[in-house]
């Protein structure tokens, strides 16, 4: 199923990639028969996705590639490094456009020319993006790929560019005022600029192994909605993402007299409840804990227990502050 999910997506990444070409020719185009500076930073921006979609295929394959001897977690963290790349090529070409617009400001632009046939064009090849983007933020959330959710958002910002592009060049077409043209193209650079710096900084966290919020409260809620009375109480836990597998690392601590055959069991009814709620493989390191009687009794649901110490005063509810801790928890401390 992975392995099939894997090949989909080579194939729509390849297949947008090979449209992407063809949509980059076309605003080069644009940009020929009108010579604008506004439409010029369209479509060097184009070059980063030609070359950023080609990194992403290669990241793709390779992601998906099974875990070996020198890669024991898999390869899944060239996604991240694939983002970054991306990143910084439109960082490049957001820094270019900047310099040379102002660079045209002030030696003096010419007022554009064939607006209304660019025009045209501008607003085929924002349509074509917009399908696009489309189809690869359904293949982002169908894979878990962040490669691919990098390119979809690279690409909703170019449709977006598109669009306040062909309204700049309708204030063009009538106020025929030249040096809105370069200023117009700032203005697109700054853009272009803050779209890849946050995508650096996502890229970045991935690589640093930041945390992930949104994984913990889904796995969490998960638990909580399955919750056995066995499971005592959950600390120390970790989600990282390596492509499209999550590595799950976790202490949960359980009644001290149980055996590891009893251990065991509860280890895989988490990982069948984590497994049922996801469409990404899920690699589990879940270290089970014994509880500590004389402090941990109030918190246990477990019936009938004949070592209980204390009545159940309440368990404590899981939640993504006290589960990071690397503490157990007792009533209203962690121990």
């Amino acid at each position: 199923m992975l392995k099939t999910r894997s090949n989909r997506s080579f194939t729509v990444l390849l297949i947008v990639f090979i449209i992407q070409v063809l949509v980059s020719m076309l605003k080069f185009y644009a940009w020929r028969v009108t010579e604008s500076n506004a439409v010029m930073t369209d479509a060097l921006e184009s070059i980063a996705n030609i070359i950023g979609g080609a990194i992403a295929l290669y990241s793709i394959w390779l992601a998906n590639r099974p875990a070996d001897k020198e890669h024991p977690y898999g390869h899944g963290k060239i996604e991240f490094v694939s983002s970054g790349i991306e990143g910084g090529l439109i960082l490049l070409s957001g820094i270019f456009i900047i310099g040379k617009s102002i660079q045209s400001l002030v030696v003096g632009a010419d007022l554009p020319t064939a607006l209304g046939f660019g025009s045209a064009l501008v607003l085929i090849s924002g349509a074509v993006n917009a399908i696009l983007s489309f189809v690869l933020f359904r293949e982002a959330t169908a894979s878990n790929s962040h490669a691919i959710k990098a390119s979809a958002v690279h690409l909703r910002s170019d449709v977006l560019t598109s669009i306040a592009l062909l309204i700049s060049l309708g204030i063009l077409y009538i106020t025929h005022l030249a040096w809105l043209d370069p200023v117009i193209a700032i203005g697109f650079g700054c853009l272009i600029v803050y779209q890849a710096l946050k995508i650096l900084r996502e890229s970045l966290g991935g690589v640093m192994d930041e945390s992930n919020v949104e994984l913990i409260i889904w796995f969490i809620k998960n638990l909580e909605t399955n919750r056995r009375d066995e499971w005592i109480d959950l600390h120390n836990l970790r989600i990282i993402r390596y492509g499209s597998t999550l590595h799950i690392d976790a202490h949960l601590s359980i009644p001290w007299y149980f055996d590891i055959r009893q251990g065991h069991e509860i280890v895989e009814e988490i990982r069948e409840v984590a497994i049922a709620n996801s469409k990404q493989n899920i690699e589990f390191f879940i270290h089970t804990d014994p509880c500590i009687p004389d402090k941990q009794c109030e918190i246990c649901s477990v019936e009938n227990c004949m070592q209980r110490q204390a009545k159940l005063v309440n368990k404590v509810p899981w939640n993504p502050a006290n589960v990071v801790e690397n503490a157990k928890h007792s009533l209203n401390t962690a121990l």
